[in-house]
C-alpha cells in the first residue's frame, strides 16, 4: 500500500527521513564545464599552429565535465519519502524503523543504517547525498567505486608504462643511454607505487565511511520526535451529480 492511498483513509503521524540531495558538487561540474568550453572556442580563434590541440584538449575536457555533472545529478537522487510512526525495520521486525535508506528506499533501524556525509575529496564516487543508507547498499557502492577506480589504473597504467619504456630518449634526450633506462625503470616503479596506494586509499576510505553503524554514533542520530508531523487527508466529498436541480 503506497502512502498516498495509506494517508486518504488515515489521520497518523509520519516520520520525516533525514535524507537530503547534495548537488553542490554536480553544479561545480556544471559550472566548470561552460569555463573549459568558453576557453576552447578562444583557443579556437587563436592563429598559433598549436592552438587546435589545446582547443581539442578544452573540448574533451568540457565532455568530461559534462558527463560527470550528469552522473553527479543522477547519483543526487535519494528516497526521502516520510513514513508512518511505528513503522518496522526491513530486517529486524523487533525494532522500530529509523528511516530508509537513501539508495534503496527501505525502512531500516540504527543497527542496520550507517551515516552518510557528502565530501568534495570523493567528487565522483562513492555518495552524493546527506543522511542514511543501509549497510547493504553502502557497501556495495564502495566496491563499485573500488573497482571503478581499479579498471581506470588498469585502462591507463599499463598502456602509459609500456610508452615510459619504448620512447625513453623522447622524455631523457640529453642522458647517457645507461641513466635513462635507471630512469625508466624508476619512473614506472613510481607509477607502479602510486596506483596501488591511490586504489587501497580510495577502498580504505571507503571502508571507514561506512563501517560503524548509526547505533554507534548517537552524536549523528537525529530525534524521531523532532521528526513527526501530523498529516491528515479529509476523505472526498461526492460531487453533486450533474443532473440533480435544487428544489
Amino acid at each position: 500500500m503506497d502512502n498516498g492511498t495509506y494517508l486518504n483513509g488515515n489521520s497518523l503521524r509520519w516520520i520525516v527521513s533525514t535524507n537530503t540531495p547534495d548537488y553542490k558538487v554536480a553544479m561545480f561540474y556544471a559550472l566548470t564545464s561552460i569555463l573549459i568550453l568558453a576557453q576552447g572556442l578562444y583557443y579556437w580563434l587563436l592563429p598559433h599552429p598549436w592552438a587546435s590541440i589545446a582547443s581539442a584538449i578544452a573540448l574533451a575536457g568540457t565532455l568530461g565535465a559534462i558527463l560527470t555533472a550528469v552522473f553527479l545529478f543522477r547519483e543526487s537522487r535519494v528516497h526521502a519519502e516520510a513514513f508512518p510512526k511505528g513503522s518496522q525495520c526491513s530486517i529486524h521486525s523487533e525494532e522500530l524503523a529509523y528511516d530508509r535508506c537513501a539508495i534503496c528506499g527501505q525502512l531500516f533501524c540504527t543497527k542496520c543504517l550507517v551515516r552518510i556525509k557528502p565530501a568534495w575529496s570523493r567528487t565522483i564516487g562513492l555518495f552524493r547525498f546527506n543522511g542514511v543508507a543501509c549497510k547493504a547498499c553502502a557497501y556495495h557502492r564502495v566496491k563499485w567505486w573500488w573497482l571503478f577506480g581499479l579498471s581506470i589504473w588498469l585502462f591507463f597504467l599499463p598502456p602509459l608504462v609500456l610508452f615510459i619504456n619504448l620512447n625513453p630518449m623522447l622524455f631523457y634526450p640529453q642522458i647517457d643511454p645507461a641513466e635513462v633506462i635507471f630512469l625508466v625503470r624508476g619512473a614506472t616503479l613510481t607509477c607502479i607505487i602510486i596506483a596501488i596506494m591511490m586504489t587501497l586509499s580510495w577502498w580504505l576510505q571507503g571502508k571507514t565511511t561506512v563501517m560503524p553503524s548509526l547505533s554507534q554514533q548517537p552524536q549523528e542520530m537525529v530525534d524521531i520526535d523532532t521528526r513527526i508531523v501530523e498529516m491528515s487527508l479529509r476523505s472526498a466529498e461526492p460531487s453533486p451529480s450533474p443532473n440533480s436541480t435544487k428544489l
